[in-house]
């Protein structure tokens, strides 16, 4: 989807071979967005995109509560991002790039979440209610004993990223079914990723081990990745910027191309 000026090299990724859809006339806000206004093009996305969708900047990660809003069976999401995504919305009337997941928790096809990465503090606040449906895997135990000395809403993984054990358990967390993968390149460490929020923790070899691992033992039914760098069109040509955004694709070339695969193995299969 295009939304801003995060594909301002757009001949990049022809070779994904995805459809963008240009939605920057459409009045989308970033960081949050009225619920009118998303209503207004939900049925555009319902209609013209598939089950596998490049965001681009994370400001508008709230669009993956339409997306997971389509699935019609019940399904568990896994989440890669730095931030727990469930802080409540300023007003009733938003949904927001930090609320969306408490929104989508109320989906009847969502049976639960798997909030994987994310630092401690951006679950401080976050409604107990959701402890229900959220289970949390830190990414180290430095996160961990923050969350334990003020814990927030969902509940606690019984091991972090640091385990070598780390992929097994993580499948442990997700039941046999339907699975939807969403990720925020802010779950990544600094020298991974540019996004313009906190970074994360996560190496992007040990994030696309744990994506492999899902791919491979679950069946994935849609998924969607953000946190591209945005520049300004001109500034696409500079080296440097030139070589975060190549970064930037190589990235989405490898999920997408994990994330596909898988599901056309399980269709043929």
């Amino acid at each position: 989807m295009v939304l801003d000026d995060s594909f301002n090299l757009l001949e990049d990724y022809s070779r994904l071979c995805l459809r963008f859809l240009d939605l920057r006339k459409e009045g989308l806000s970033r960081w949050c967005c009225r619920w009118e206004r998303l209503l207004a093009v939900e049925e555009r996305l319902h209609g013209e995109v598939s089950p596998f969708v490049l965001i681009g900047n994370n400001d508008y990660h709230y669009l993956t509560y339409v997306l997971l809003k389509r699935i019609k069976e019940p399904f568990t999401l896994v989440l890669f991002d730095n931030h727990s995504e469930l802080c409540p919305a300023p007003g009733e009337e938003l949904i927001t790039c930090g609320s969306w997941l408490e929104r989508a928790l109320a989906l009847p096809t969502l049976q639960g979440a798997v909030v994987v990465g994310a630092a401690a503090e951006s679950f401080a606040g976050v409604a107990p209610v959701s402890a229900e449906k959220v289970v949390y895997v830190p990414p180290d135990g430095e996160e961990k004993e923050k969350w334990r000395r003020k814990p927030g809403g969902g509940r606690l993984a019984p091991f972090t990223l640091s385990h070598p054990q780390a992929k097994t358990l993580l499948l442990s967390l997700i039941p046999p079914g339907a699975v939807y993968i969403s990720v925020d390149k802010d779950v990544l460490r600094e020298e991974f990723a540019v996004t313009g929020w906190e970074q994360g923790k996560l190496r992007s070899g040990q994030l696309f081990e744990l994506l492999a691992t899902l791919a491979g033992y679950r069946r994935v039914v849609g998924a969607d990745v953000c946190g591209d760098p945005q520049f300004a069109p001109w500034e696409g040509w500079w080296p440097e910027r030139r070589r975060k955004l190549r970064e930037s694709l190589r990235f989405n070339e490898e999920f997408f191309r994990l994330v596909i695969a898988s599901a056309a193995h399980r269709k043929i299969s």
